[in-house]
């Protein structure tokens, strides 16, 4: 039995129809390759990426930071956090339908910041995290962290 690909340096063409055959990508040299799916927009974009941005200066409690369309699901594929101030605390971005429940939740960060006047804190995350139908991507932190800045790349399907 003979497994094998086609070479080639180019994004290979669709094919005809749903359900029709099609080669493995391969390189020139026989190695299998992987790319990142299209949605992240490298090859055509059947998904719409876009971002959202929020900066807090006071305590937030379930905060939505994306409301899905209804029926869809929000796929985070990027997250940003940044906390400023000297202010330390907890804080959860998270998928769910209202307040935070520590191993309830389908938390993308549950963690804690504790910036100063010489240390701002942050941490940048690789998706994709994909919450249920309907539910919002939510913020919930401890205190004022003051700023607190939350910036989420995402799709919906």
């Amino acid at each position: 039995v003979l497994v094998g690909g086609r070479a080639s340096t180019a994004v290979p063409a669709d094919v005809s129809s749903d359900d029709d055959a099609v080669l493995q990508w391969m390189s020139r040299k026989g190695s299998p390759v992987v790319t990142m799916a299209p949605h992240v927009g490298l090859v055509g974009d059947p998904f719409t990426l876009t971002g959202e941005t929020a900066q807090y200066t006071t305590t937030q409690t379930s905060t939505v930071l994306v409301d899905p369309t209804v029926g869809k699901r929000v796929v985070v594929t990027k997250v940003q956090i940044q906390a400023g101030g000297t202010t330390a605390g907890t804080m959860q971005l998270y998928f769910g339908a209202g307040a935070y429940s520590r191993g309830t939740n389908l938390a993308i960060f549950d963690g804690e910041f504790a910036p100063s006047t010489t240390l701002k804190p942050g941490v940048v995350m690789d998706g994709p995290f994909i919450g249920a139908v309907n539910d919002d991507l939510r913020v919930t932190d401890s205190a004022a962290i003051n700023p607190l800045t939350v910036t989420v790349w995402y799709f919906e399907i």
